[in-house]
């Protein structure tokens, strides 16, 4: 689940092309995500476990004088915007406490504005900055409203009423064909077309005299007491007429995700059956003022009318399906006919279905992305995901369509994008993984060389090989480069992203022998471990593998393709064969001097092409 905007910082005045304010970021950031804006400082959002982490990091990064860019915690950008302590149902727009003089620069990019958001009037320079603004925008809005003309001559002093997000949709996008352009920084708004649908006024709620207490009837004028209930019927969905699936190239909006990532699919719906779903919208809210609650649980499988109890700001009522019923807790899980998607309501905040709608088709289908397996999970493709419902979209298909998910290329009219392109680049990725050329491998990394060396001190790095008859050391001398080496490793570590390495790669690695504190060593990558995140490595300035976790693997940089001071040298040891008795015995003898031992000849034999130490004063001992 994404984190609440209370968790994310929202950087500024960092150069587009700069990385290096990673490293200047307090620890305990989960991710950051730059906005992809042709700005040379776009926003960045850092994003943190909890809002206390959030802040604290603000603070941290306030009170460092090093720190060039500014930071801002993103929920004390929309203080102003958004009511949160009472979810009312009407917000004041931030238009309304502003000078509109001010108001002519773009609130994203500063250029000259000349358009403005239809609900709250922040000014924009285009359609683009508007949707780069979205992530921040979004707490004020909900869903991305059309863009109309700006005029700094307008004061809006009246509320604005938070709609329903479903509503919204239809209302946004299907009430203009084609939606406004812009040329040349000027607006163009084409000539629009509405299908009105007349509707008698909606009837009081006071009408319903069933089940009223005296009290409450006694108001209740004798006008309305005269209304007479709709007739009802018991229906199923198969009852329910639906329209002919959209003709291929034509115009459809996105309603609604399926919770499962395991394929592309989506429910749709065509622009020409706009003035349908408004009808449908319309009945239902009058009908379910009038119609009094349903007086026992619900039969499953029968359609009836419920609200979306999920958002508290969605008063309209929606043609459902009763699926499953909890006794207990007195919730039904009911589908919403025309939107694709399931919620709990209290059963007794059911209508019957009226008659008047059994004739209403059904204009939703299911479709799935041609040739994309499953959307992605990154932050950027959800924010598109949620962009793309805002949008008019053009729909093409091969042959006849199917009942349920038929394979169709979608495309965004504006930018003529392809979408199945979009999201099919994650695939497309995976496969040419396995063709990237691996840039550093151990052969890139120079290995110590001499021929002879006499009476030298050296330290064992790993000696789990003693039963075979060599070790893996490194002279005592050569400890500081072996230090400067760990240094530059943590640097790059701790300023850069988690890697995704490939078999025999170089690479630097996070990892903590014993009770030791976690440092970064180069490595080698041995294998991928199965069923999870993460790999068995080598370790290449000390000789043993181990396993790291994904996470704590990074690309190596060229500053750190040196010297690599590890030797590996069989033991003279005289005529007896090494067992793991005599290995044993060797380690043993070694651990009283902490491993720091005498090398009386260091000698590299090239009929072996190998090494060979001679350590006389253990041997004797063996």
């Amino acid at each position: 689940m994404p984190k609440p905007f209370n968790c994310r910082l929202m950087l500024e005045n960092v150069p587009k092309t700069d990385n290096s304010f990673v490293a200047h970021l307090p620890r305990g950031f989960v991710d950051y995500y730059r906005l992809t804006i042709d700005h040379p400082t776009p926003y960045i959002f850092v994003t943190y476990k909890t809002p206390e982490a959030c802040k604290q990091a603000l603070l941290e990064i306030t009170s460092n004088p090093k720190i060039t860019f500014t930071a801002k915690q993103c929920s004390d950008n929309h203080q102003n915007k958004s009511n949160n302590s009472d979810k009312s149902d009407k917000i004041m727009t931030q238009a309304s406490k502003q000078n509109p003089a001010k108001m002519s620069k773009c609130v994203l990019c500063e250029k000259a504005a000349g358009l403005m958001c239809e609900r709250c009037l922040d000014p924009y320079c285009s359609a683009r900055c508007q949707r780069d603004h979205w992530p921040i925008h979004r707490a004020v809005c909900r869903r991305m409203p059309k863009l109309v003309p700006f005029e700094e001559s307008t004061v809006r002093t009246e509320v604005v009423e938070e709609r329903s997000p479903k509503a919204a949709v239809h209302e946004l996008q299907f009430e203009q064909n084609p939606p406004m352009d812009l040329m040349n920084g000027n607006h163009v708004e084409e000539k629009q077309e509405r299908n009105e649908v007349k509707a008698s006024p909606r009837p009081s709620t006071s009408a319903i005299t069933n089940g009223m207490s005296p009290s409450a009837s006694e108001n209740i004028t004798p006008e309305r007491r005269s209304v007479a209930l709709p007739e009802t019927i018991s229906l199923n969905l198969l009852d329910i007429p639906r329209e002919d699936f959209p003709p291929n190239e034509s115009l459809i909006c996105i309603l609604h995700y399926p919770d499962s990532n395991k394929a592309s699919q989506m429910f749709i719906h065509g622009q020409a059956s706009s003035a349908t779903m408004k009808k449908i919208h319309t009945k239902a809210k009058e009908f379910a003022a009038i119609l009094p609650p349903i007086k026992q649980p619900p039969e499953l499988g029968k359609i009836y009318l419920a609200p979306f109890d999920v958002d508290p700001d969605d008063d309209s009522w929606y043609r459902v399906v009763a699926k499953s019923y909890d006794p207990e807790s007195e919730l039904v899980v009911v589908a919403y006919i025309d939107f694709g998607n399931a919620s709990e309501v209290k059963w007794n905040r059911l209508r019957e279905f009226p008659i008047q709608m059994a004739n209403i088709p059904r204009v939703t289908f299911r479709v799935v992305l041609k040739g994309v397996p499953c959307f992605g999970n990154k932050e950027e493709d959800k924010f598109y995901k949620q962009e793309l419902t805002c949008k008019l979209l053009k729909m093409k298909y091969e042959g006849e369509p199917k009942r349920i998910d038929t394979e169709v290329m979608l495309y965004d009219t504006e930018s003529k994008v392809c979408i199945n392109e979009y999201f099919n680049r994650n695939e497309a990725l995976k496969k040419l993984e396995h063709f990237k050329p691996v840039q550093y491998n151990l052969d890139c990394v120079p290995m110590k060389q001499f021929t002879v060396l006499e009476n030298v001190d050296i330290a064992i790095q790993y000696d789990e090989t003693l039963d075979k008859g060599f070790i893996y050391f490194v002279l005592t001398s050569d400890y500081t480069a072996i230090s400067e080496i760990e240094k530059k490793a943590t640097e790059v570590g701790e300023a850069t992203q988690p890697y995704k390495p490939q078999k025999g790669e170089l690479c630097i690695a996070k990892f903590a022998y014993g009770n030791d504190e976690p440092t970064w060593y180069r490595v080698v990558i041995e294998k991928k471990v199965e069923d999870e995140y993460a790999y068995f490595v080598y370790f290449v300035d000390y000789g043993n593998v181990g396993k790291v976790e994904g996470k704590d693997i990074r690309e190596i940089v060229q500053d750190l393709i040196v010297e690599c001071p590890l030797i590996c040298a069989s033991i003279d040891g005289g005529n007896e064969p090494w067992t793991k008795e005599r290995a044993a015995k060797f380690r043993k003898i070694a651990a009283k001097s902490m491993n720091i031992l005498k090398a009386q000849r260091i000698e590299f034999k090239k009929d072996k092409d190998d090494y060979v130490v001679s350590l006389p004063e253990i041997v004797n001992q063996l």
